[in-house]
């Protein structure tokens, strides 16, 4: 099932293709998403971006549950695919900022693949 065939409740509208625009604009995340460098940021901007597009990704399932009375599934998160792309590149660019917080290694990724600069399959299809 796609989201623009279910029936919203009668509160607020909500669509997910307006919900990822706002998203984009609060993060400061460009259009295309292709674009983004995440070399330009500090190793800091990246880790809290990172946590940023992760409120974002949580904003939406509350507020899609909040509408349609359900949690989103799978076919329901394709409109936002592009910010689970930038949450899956600022994960290997800065790794899973909860375990480095308590000091143990990131994971068992070599380094290289952890720190490689972004490829254009990593952002392919998000859009």
């Amino acid at each position: 099932p796609n989201s623009a065939a279910l029936m919203p409740s009668k509160k607020a509208p909500f669509s997910v293709h307006t919900a990822l625009k706002k998203a984009m604009l609060r993060l400061g995340l460009p259009s295309p998403i292709e674009s983004f460098d995440p070399s330009k940021k500090t190793r800091e901007e990246l880790i809290q971006l990172k946590k940023a597009v992760k409120q974002e990704l949580r904003l939406f399932d509350q507020r899609f549950e909040e509408v349609y009375g359900r949690p989103p599934k799978r076919d329901d998160k394709i409109p936002v695919k592009p910010l689970y792309a930038i949450h899956r590149l600022l994960k290997r660019e800065v790794g899973d900022d909860e375990v480095v917080q308590k000091g143990a290694p990131v994971s068992g990724e070599p380094m290289s693949r952890r720190t490689r600069p972004p490829v254009a399959a990593d952002l392919a299809g998000s859009c």
